[in-house]
């Protein structure tokens, strides 16, 4: 039974990710200045926009340089309880091992953010909620984020995966991987990963 739903989220993801190439012009990833569809890369400040090279980005950066900046605020600061999982997508039924203490294969990416089941309702102010689960493709990158000391961008998290995020499950956002985290504050037998995480911007769903 799990395999039939995994597939119909397969299908169903498939289809949300045409609608948003569509809303874009046919692509994810288009040159924001020549709207050339090609392997190009994102901007370095921002990670949203993308370029087919560097002479477009150069032209662009006027344009481009003080939406980048209120871009580049928006991404907060977390640390993530590492653990050791070993499991199969539900999507692409590949199996992965993520152990602890491994680090990200990159050092900026776009990551998961999943709700668990059982928060169906949302969370109290006082309240501590269920962690989020946070990963990206390849589960170099897998945490935990609790809501403690956590609580502006758990519930920013929260709130838009809800209202916006697929099923209401889970979303994808854009995260760059800082560093170890500060282990003062937790248990010390805890791997903490730190990242910064934009939870304003969603990104297109994945197929992953």
């Amino acid at each position: 039974i799990s395999f039939l739903f995994s597939q119909a989220d397969k299908k169903k993801t498939k289809q949300y990710r045409a609608a948003a190439r569509a809303d874009a012009g046919g692509s994810l990833r288009l040159c924001k200045v020549c709207g050339v569809d090609k392997e190009g890369k994102r901007c370095t400040g921002c990670y949203m926009v993308w370029y087919c090279g560097q002479e477009c980005q150069v032209e662009d950066w006027t344009n481009h340089k003080g939406e980048c900046k209120v871009t580049r605020n928006q991404y907060k600061k977390v640390e993530l309880t590492d653990f050791c999982v070993v499991g199969r997508d539900n999507i692409s039924r590949e199996v992965y091992v993520h152990k602890e203490g491994d680090l990200p294969s990159k050092t900026h990416f776009v990551v998961k953010v999943q709700v668990t089941c059982s928060m169906s309702a949302p969370v109290p102010p006082d309240g501590p909620g269920d962690p989020l689960f946070i990963y990206n493709q390849d589960r170099s990158l897998c945490g935990h984020l609790p809501r403690e000391e956590h609580e502006e961008v758990y519930d920013m998290l929260f709130r838009s995966i809800r209202q916006d995020g697929f099923k209401g499950r889970k979303g994808f956002y854009y995260a760059i991987y800082t560093g170890e985290g500060d282990k003062s504050g937790g248990k010390k037998d805890e791997a903490i990963v730190g990242i910064k995480i934009n939870p304003v911007k969603m990104l297109p769903v994945k197929t992953w």
